[in-house]
């Protein structure tokens, strides 16, 4: 037990490291890139691309690879025989009724965000900025779907449901899926998706696991993403105040939708992990084993700074 526990410990704080690099390397490159910008070419910020592109560069050209490359020698959990049997395939019918519980997972704490968000603009004396909204808000329609729709999903689950997920799995499945989902919530670094992210994070995280591939959290996140980012919040922003309200409508229909689905399929949606149980105060020492790593905690102090400047000073 004692050698799991240092094992954890050790994967972990590896795993942290990765995460740090990452948002390091996002940070450093966007802040010469927009520095080089502002001196030679101070017109391309007004591009609609521009805030896209940035993230494309930082995150996904630049710091990704390097992530991979850390994590990569961890060692990987590994199917048996009789969980290889045990593997659920998810329907296209069951993928849609995991879609309305998602947004309204999404939605509902979304809510709870915006309400948090809000005290903190009346305390500080302006309000918080939802770094999200600013970038969907200012670049054109074909660059959020391309980015913030596809290419997102399909790096971030590469990174948390296919890397970090298969390592920490060596573990514990359940240690695994919590750590990971308040990964995924921090690496946001935005207030306004912390809470909805994580929730999202636990739900793609045992979807995986019980099927055995990324695929199905990767064709989630791209169709909740292109419903958040794309579709509603162009309906909302429609002219026409009768598209905007039908959206609004459509919108609490899904949230109902979503929680009776919860509620009646959970536990054909979201089947057992088929392990045996263990107590809690295992569970408990095993997840702060994990975040208390030294690598994961540089990570968590470092994440939660990045999302207070983005509060307070943006």
């Amino acid at each position: 037990m004692e050698q799991n526990q240092l094992s954890l410990r050790k994967a972990s704080s590896r795993i942290g490291y990765a995460l740090l690099l990452t948002l390091a390397i996002v940070l450093l490159v966007q802040f010469a890139l927009s520095l080089i910008v502002a001196l030679l070419a101070p017109s391309i910020m007004l591009e609609p691309w521009y805030i896209w592109g940035m993230t494309v560069i930082s995150l996904y050209l630049a710091a990704f690879p390097i992530y991979i490359l850390i994590v990569k020698s961890i060692p990987s959990y590994e199917v048996n025989a009789q969980e290889e049997s045990n593997l659920k395939k998810y329907s296209v019918k069951e993928i849609i009724m995991i879609i309305f519980i998602c947004l309204a997972a999404t939605y509902i704490f979304n809510l709870v965000s915006v309400a948090l968000n809000y005290l903190i603009g009346l305390l500080k004396g302006s309000p918080v900025t939802n770094p999200l909204e600013v970038a969907v808000g200012s670049s054109s329609v074909i660059y959020t779907f391309i980015v913030a729709c596809v290419m997102a999903p399909v790096v971030e689950e590469i990174m948390f449901r296919k890397l970090m997920l298969s390592k920490l799995m060596v573990y514990d499945k359940r240690v695994a899926i919590i750590v990971t989902s308040i990964a995924f919530a921090l690496f946001h670094g935005n207030l306004y998706q912390l809470l909805y992210a994580f929730v999202l994070g636990v739900i793609f995280a045992h979807i995986t696991i019980k099927s055995g591939t990324v695929k199905y959290a990767i064709i989630l996140h791209i169709v909740i993403n292109t419903i958040g980012s794309v579709i509603i919040p162009s309906l909302v922003a429609n002219s026409n105040e009768m598209i905007a309200t039908v959206a609004g409508l459509i919108v609490i229909c899904v949230v109902i939708a979503g929680l009776v689905l919860f509620f009646i399929r959970r536990n054909t949606l979201f089947p057992s992990l088929d392990e045996g149980l263990e107590i809690e105060s295992q569970e408990k020492r095993k997840i702060s084993e994990s975040l208390l790593s030294s690598g994961m905690i540089l990570f968590l102090i470092a994440s939660v700074i990045f999302t207070l400047v983005q509060v307070f000073l943006a």
